[in-house]
């Protein structure tokens, strides 16, 4: 049975289940059918997939492969884009703004 998590448990489950540093040869071997769910799409992403092809070596902690792999997720995974809680348009670079119209 394949194992899915949720990206932000992923830190974790690496920290416990494999010992560093560690090849990513290894950790397709080891953890690999591992399966992360994607937020809002019923879509999910192996970690031998993320991990194919990426030209690193060896990882040296579990922090360290989990932000290879967190780099690794297609857009799905990280929310709305451009988000600012600030304002409607000033996150989305694709919207030119008028410097003017700012105050703080």
């Amino acid at each position: 049975m394949t194992t899915h998590l949720e990206p932000h448990d992923v830190r974790d489950y690496l920290a416990e289940e494999l010992s560093y540093p560690i090849t990513v040869e290894e950790v397709i071997d080891q953890v690999g059918d591992i399966k992360l769910e994607a937020p809002d799409i019923d879509r999910s992403e192996r970690i031998a997939d993320l991990l194919a092809e990426v030209d690193d070596d060896e990882y040296e902690s579990a922090d360290e492969l989990d932000q290879m792999i967190h780099s690794m997720l297609p857009d799905e995974y990280i929310g709305r884009k451009y988000y600012d809680d600030r304002s409607d348009e000033h996150g989305d670079p694709r919207i030119e703004h008028d410097e003017e119209d700012q105050s703080f």
